[in-house]
């Protein structure tokens, strides 16, 4: 079954990471993509800590998240581009503070939305910026397991051990370019050159997987399976994170064109 882990905790990254299912006749396996909606749980802890603050409930909630919210990019882009969206979140989180709902359930129930419309952006976005959003996931995975192997395991896998707020670990630089990177992904799922995905597209994606499964099948053997069973990866935190990491180093080293059709191939409901 494919382990699908959705964040729990306070400013940590929204993920859909690390499956392996069987597909089609030659049985191949196909692997789960990193998604993160980094930008918005940023702006919501930030939110959320300045409305937690003495003042007038009402007033102040409202005027803080709008103030805080506008500051960000992916939000932006959400508010020019599917304006009764942006309104749904607003209105969710805002009447979710006022029911004085926990963090962790307003930070729950906005990171699901987001995570599906990161994903379904995904499927629009021209080979460009998909493969520059998987990247900055990338470089936000390996900066985080410098600071230690459990602490990119529970950014990965949240569900498992309980996440991190990767805003503790990171630089302001470090941030921005992560905001930019959804904002742009986002961005460009409406422009011009939006992308749409064929048929032939998929058969591809899952073609071009095989030779990367192999190859990490070659190297890690058993443990490859970790990536499909997290739970059970007490003390090879630090492997399955290497793997997640040399799984997408592989894909990057793919043409363009074939590193982005995995990225849509991957996080695709098909």
């Amino acid at each position: 079954m494919a382990f699908i882990p959705l964040i729990s905790v306070l400013g940590a990254i929204i993920i859909v990471a690390a499956y392996l299912l069987t597909r089609k006749r030659s049985k191949a396996l196909r692997i789960g993509a990193l998604v993160a909606a980094f930008a918005i749980v940023v702006a919501l802890s930030a939110w959320l800590r300045y409305a937690q603050q003495p003042a007038a409930p009402q007033t102040v909630s409202d005027s803080a998240f709008d103030a805080t919210m506008s500051r960000i990019p992916l939000y932006r882009a959400i508010l020019d581009h599917d304006p009764a969206t942006a309104q749904q979140l607003r209105d969710q989180v805002v009447a979710m503070e006022r029911q004085g709902r926990s963090e962790q359930e307003k930070i729950d129930a906005i990171q699901q939305q987001i995570l599906l419309i990161s994903m379904q952006r995904l499927q629009q976005t021209p080979d460009a910026e998909a493969v520059a959003y998987m990247r900055s996931n990338m470089e936000m995975t390996a900066a985080l397991q410098k600071k230690g192997d459990d602490v990119c395991f529970r950014y990965l896998f949240p569900a498992v051990k309980g996440g991190v707020n990767p805003v503790r670990y990171l630089t302001q630089d470090q941030i921005n370019s992560r905001m930019a990177a959804d904002a742009d992904m986002y961005n460009a799922s409406f422009g011009a050159n939006k992308h749409s995905v064929t048929e032939a597209e998929r058969e591809k994606a899952h073609h071009d997987l095989q030779p990367i499964l192999l190859r990490m099948n070659e190297r890690y053997g058993a443990d490859l399976d970790l990536m499909a069973h997290p739970e059970k990866a007490q003390g090879k935190e630090g492997q399955l994170c290497n793997m997640v990491q040399g799984l997408w180093q592989e894909v990057f080293s793919l043409p363009m064109a074939s590193a982005a059709g995995i990225i849509r191939y991957s996080v695709s409901s098909r």
